[in-house]
């Protein structure tokens, strides 16, 4: 038997004024995924109670089996370190870096749009060069982002908080003794002479003037994770934490390709290459990042817009690969965004062995209605595989 699990990140949302009260997932058409509830179960994954604002992070790793106690430590900037090429005997600490667009205290784009990851290597070198004191070195993870790591630290350690819109408040202690601060300070520095910064205010873009620096934390290790079954696994993604995570899980990686583009068709993993991943693994996950940063979407229309193109360009050739593939299980589930906490969020499964039940549609309300009933989080691999 083989197993492979579809997660959305951001996708599990709560009621939307904008929709008239709806979610995203009750709007969105869903044609691939609905086909698939019709001759599968529904359900709801439970998050627990006591971890009221729930990281990206850890959901992703309660999702693939790691121990409660491993997932709960995990933080952003280590993961993504340990999935780059970077040899982790170089760093004892790591941050994810967002080049973000700050008018006075206001974060005005917490992950500059358009930037294009050659765009992104010449900032970063920048930044590099303005940094040299500092014993601290650079990766570039996309457009738009970096790992950051420092062989060591001193004076104040601080990890480092989420680029949230809004107001940007530095505290004046951190400032002065903060290793992260004082190379965040030497970023836009450098960042204000950059002309790739003078050429898109020209053309009424947002500057990349700041590169913030959060989610740090040291390297981690995890024990047995898949909840100690020793699967043979492999994740298909377009993200760097996946990507990170997977690497620490012993799974090998695949590119998904990028689902956001332009084109009205992207250019993505084909399902003839997902069915090759399926054969020679057990589990085969694929985790698909939305588009903005923290797991959210322009607005919640164009949210309903990318749920449709993630069904007909991903989850589609998903389909296609686990019917050719002999005997499937097959799990879609969804995550919120980051720091928002959803009590339940939908999940179904279809394949060898699932019958149909009566719920009509894979989304918040109809999943209630399901046969899996509710099933706590750190399960789902348990209930995927039948255990």
């Amino acid at each position: 038997m083989k197993y492979v699990l579809v997660i959305y990140e951001g996708a599990a949302q709560g009621p939307c004024d904008d929709l008239e009260g709806a979610t995203p997932l009750e709007l969105a058409r869903n044609i691939h995924a609905t086909a698939l509830k019709a001759r599968g179960q529904a359900g709801l994954l439970r998050w627990p109670e006591r971890d009221a604002v729930t990281r990206t992070e850890q959901a992703l790793a309660w999702l693939l089996g790691v121990a409660p106690e491993e997932a709960r430590a995990l933080r952003r900037g280590p993961l993504e370190a340990a999935g780059t090429a970077m040899d982790r005997s170089r760093w004892t600490y790591a941050y994810r870096g967002n080049f973000i667009t700050t008018d006075g205290p206001e974060i005005r784009d917490n992950r500059v749009h358009g930037l294009s990851r050659d765009e992104t290597a010449w900032l970063t070198q920048a930044v590099q060069e303005a940094t040299q004191e500092e014993p601290v070195l650079f990766e570039v993870l996309g457009p738009g982002r970096v790992a950051v790591m420092f062989d060591r630290l001193d004076g104040v350690i601080d990890d480092g908080a989420f680029p949230r819109l809004g107001e940007l408040e530095e505290p004046e202690t951190a400032a002065r003794s903060s290793a992260r601060s004082r190379v965040m300070a030497a970023a836009q520095s450098a960042l204000a002479r950059q002309s790739i910064n003078d050429v898109r205010v020209d053309l009424g873009e947002n500057p990349a003037n700041c590169l913030w620096l959060w989610g740090g934390g040291p390297p981690v290790r995890l024990g047995r994770p898949f909840l100690g079954a020793p699967l043979r696994a492999c994740m298909i993604t377009n993200s760097p934490l996946a990507r990170g995570l997977a690497t620490l899980c012993g799974m090998s990686t695949e590119p998904l390709g990028d689902p956001w583009a332009e084109a009205a068709k992207p250019e993505l993993i084909t399902a003839e290459e997902i069915a090759a991943r399926i054969a020679a693994h057990e589990l085969t996950v694929i985790y698909v990042e939305a588009p903005n940063e923290g797991g959210t979407f322009d607005a919640p229309v164009d949210c309903v817009k990318s749920l449709d193109r993630l069904d007909i360009h991903v989850l589609a050739r998903v389909v296609e690969a686990v019917e050719r593939a002999g005997p499937v299980r097959l799990m879609v589930t969804a995550l919120p965004a980051e720091g928002e906490f959803l009590g339940q969020t939908p999940v179904l499964l279809w394949g060898a062995g699932i019958s149909g039940d009566e719920a009509a549609r894979w989304d918040e309300t109809h999943c209630g209605e399901g046969a899996l009933g509710v099933t706590p989080a750190q399960r789902c691999l348990s209930r995927l595989i039948g255990e």
